[in-house]
């Protein structure tokens, strides 16, 4: 690979010539046969030069390995790192058509392009390689050397395409279950046990991908369907092209568009979006626009519609985990809920935003005795009043109460959404990214809303891991998203399915959660839990 970014930092020369005569720049630290020392922490490298399972750079050869999670460090000579920083300061940029480095103020974010063979992204002490569309090495690298680091690695490299993110070869769907810790109250009952779908998706680069679809019931059904069904059109098929299998994939049934289907096609959407993000080497609030945020707002969900003892504790709890907003779920009937009300804003006190949440629970005249109560106690919003499809009840809430309502978490798709935004029958949006089709038709909903003056705020309820990363993707990237729903309720779907948490009340800062700033979703699925969970019946 040809390196054109950096003239004081890397010699131009081939890749060739660089391995064979070892005309790199100085090292602080060599072998004795004068091969740069590189501290890489790891044994197998991914398409990485010969005789890295010491610290040596040799001719390249290829080797596998898992695409996620290796670190390293170069140590440069302090001469080096003086003219990198002096490179880095002048902020430049050679867009030559072929290469390109950017770079600003020596702040540890640079892109990396080389002549169309791979891309290297760094951002927060965090380096990713991409060689070609699929395969990924990520590094924690020190500020200063980072860069020539990349450089070594990258020119290193074999000659890959980056055209495509090659073909679909394996589709699977793994049905999961599980039994919450502590059973969840809400105005419909009681529920101790819960299900997903995870969706694995991987290309002939080897490229994986990983989303999920709500299964509240019926888990292995939903898992069934996706294999039997959707895997004959997806394999062979570029992952790449998401709304034409989107398309396909509703394609399937006649008749309306919802229910199970879309579900399902929601884990599909999810992973394909993923791997398109560690294609291209961006997170997917990237690929989307992006808002240019690093945190989203959150408010604690939920507090359970249990005994006020319970409230109590619950209340103090998110409190204490440093939450500005909370959620509280209240049922029928409706003097019950309305002295819920009032408990809570005392418990909570006048700065804390509080909104309800009532799955349904009321007709449209207790819906305005109790929205008239939220109203008095300054609540945020007053979310699922009545049954969701009851388009023409929350018109006349809308008309009869001073506080915004809140829907849509059991709609499927953009057409749904249109009723309730349209003549703004709600003040907040919340589709759920893993119901209703995925990033792809969740987006539209979004970007719908944002025409009309409508907020989004993504619902995640019950869900698992992946909903939870998907759906901070998505608040990162809109416009009109206010705010993000953080489950405090211990959950194992959502707590032990990936490698290191994400969306966690332990994360947030200020009342904020952090966004994930890696590839595609961000994540990484953890092996075991996944199977420790698949449900029992499959």
């Amino acid at each position: 690979a040809k390196l054109d970014c950096v003239e004081h930092a890397l010699p131009r020369v081939s890749d060739r010539e660089a391995i064979e005569t070892r005309q790199w720049p100085a090292i602080d630290g060599t072998d004795a046969a004068g091969l740069p020392l590189l501290n890489l922490d790891h044994a197998h490298g991914r398409k990485f030069p010969q005789g890295l399972t010491g610290n040596r750079l040799g001719n390249a050869e290829t080797r596998r390995d898992p695409p996620l999670g290796r670190q390293g460090v170069a140590r440069l000579q302090p001469a080096i790192q003086d003219r990198l920083r002096e490179t880095l300061d002048d902020g430049i940029t050679q867009p030559t058509g072929r290469d390109i480095i950017t770079a600003k103020n020596c702040a540890p974010v640079f892109r990396l392009r080389l002549q169309g063979e791979g891309i290297v992204t760094l951002h927060g002490g965090t380096m990713t390689y991409r060689l070609g569309p699929c395969n990924i090495e990520t590094y924690q690298i020190g500020q200063e050397n980072c860069f020539l680091e990349l450089a070594m690695i990258a020119a290193a490299q074999p000659d890959l395409p980056m055209a495509s993110a090659g073909r679909i070869v394996r589709v699977t769907a793994y049905p999961l279950s599980a039994r919450l810790p502590i059973t969840q109250r809400t105005g419909q009952g009681d529920w101790s046990f819960i299900e997903i779908v995870i969706v694995e998706i991987e290309t002939d680069r080897g490229v994986i991908g990983i989303g999920e679809c709500l299964a509240r019931k019926g888990a292995c059904a939903y898992a069934r369907f996706i294999n039997m069904m959707f895997a004959p059109l997806l394999l062979g098929q570029d992952p790449l092209d998401r709304r034409r299998h989107w398309a396909a994939l509703r394609s399937i049934l006649s008749g309306r568009t919802g229910g199970m289907m879309i579900e399902a096609i929601a884990g599909v959407d999810i992973a394909l979006w993923d791997i398109a993000g560690k294609a291209c080497g961006l997170p997917i609030h990237k690929m989307l626009g992006g808002m240019g945020r690093s945190e989203i707002q959150a408010y604690a969900s939920s507090i359970n519609w249990f005994d006020d003892s319970a409230v109590e504790h619950e209340v103090a709890a998110a409190l204490a985990a440093g939450f500005t907003q909370i959620k509280v779920k209240i049922g029928a009937p409706a003097p019950a809920a309305i002295d819920r009300i009032r408990l809570v804003r005392r418990l909570a006190g006048q700065d804390v935003g509080l909104s309800v949440d009532a799955n349904w629970a009321f007709d449209v005249d207790d819906a305005v005795r109790v929205g008239r109560a939220l109203a008095e106690n300054d609540y945020m919003w007053f979310e699922e009043p009545i049954r969701p499809e009851d388009r023409q009840g929350y018109r006349m809430l809308r008309a009869k109460l001073d506080i915004r309502l809140a829907a849509g978490e059991s709609d499927f798709t953009a057409m749904d959404a249109i009723s309730l935004v349209e003549d703004r029958a709600v003040g907040i949006i919340q589709p759920d990214v893993a119901r209703a089709g995925g990033i792809t038709e969740t987006w539209r909903i979004a970007e719908l809303a944002k025409c009309f003056s409508i907020a989004y705020a993504p619902h995640v309820g019950w869900s698992g891991a992946i909903c939870v990363a998907a759906s901070l993707q998505l608040a990162a990237a809109a416009e009109n998203c206010v705010t993000f729903e953080c489950m405090v309720f211990a959950n194992p779907l959502r707590d032990g399915l990936l490698e290191e948490a994400v969306g966690e009340a332990s994360m947030m800062v200020g009342g904020k959660l952090p966004i994930p700033t890696g590839p595609g979703l961000g994540v990484v699925l953890d092996r075991a839990a996944l199977q420790s969970m698949i449900h029992p019946d499959a």
